[in-house]
């Protein structure tokens, strides 16, 4: 099930030094997302694989590269949501925040499967914040167009889930999003 919000997007991959060495990449790289990639939060996903928690940038306004900056990038963010990545399917946060409310570098993050803690983060190990990972984006694709969700990039190492599992991410200033895997595959 699609979220309304979303036309498009991008997903980050790589955006902490950990996870470049762990997928043996040289420099970050980036996909597209399609709006049929979102699901709507607490309802089953069909999915199993790898989770992971992360942050997404709703943008108000055009983010033009090269030549973007953190300034520029603060001014066209509308609001900031916790994020799951799992397996292909992204889960947003259903409460917005605005940037002036939180300082991504140190917003901590634990990624809880079936309720217990499976992994720790922060925002700090993407790009030294997830802003410069937007900044990155930017100035790499050239565009970003308002309504466009992009993903910073994983906060947390993956962890391996299965259907019938239940993740939930909780992201310091930014709240919580939950996963309900169901008992299908994609």
């Amino acid at each position: 099930m699609e979220t309304s919000v979303v036309a498009a997007g991008y997903r980050l991959v790589g955006g902490s030094t950990e996870a470049r060495r762990r997928l043996g990449l040289a420099e970050p790289t980036f996909g597209t997302l399609s709006a049929d990639a979102f699901h709507v939060e607490g309802l089953p996903i069909p999915s199993a694989g790898t989770a992971e928690a992360g942050i997404a940038f709703v943008l108000g306004s055009r983010l033009t590269g090269p030549g973007a900056t953190v300034a520029s990038a603060l001014r066209a963010v509308e609001f900031v949501l916790p994020v799951l990545e799992i397996a292909g399917a992204v889960v947003l946060g259903a409460t917005p925040a605005r940037m002036s409310t939180v300082d991504l570098r140190l917003a901590g993050c634990v990624l809880y499967k079936r309720g217990s803690v499976a992994a720790t983060g922060a925002g700090g190990v993407v790009f030294g914040s997830p802003l410069n990972a937007l900044v990155w984006l930017a100035n790499t694709v050239g565009v970003l167009e308002p309504g466009q969700v992009v993903l910073s990039g994983a906060l947390t190492p993956p962890v391996e889930v299965a259907p019938g599992d239940s993740v939930l991410a909780s992201v310091a200033g930014l709240g919580s999003v939950t996963a309900i895997l169901s008992g299908e595959q994609s």
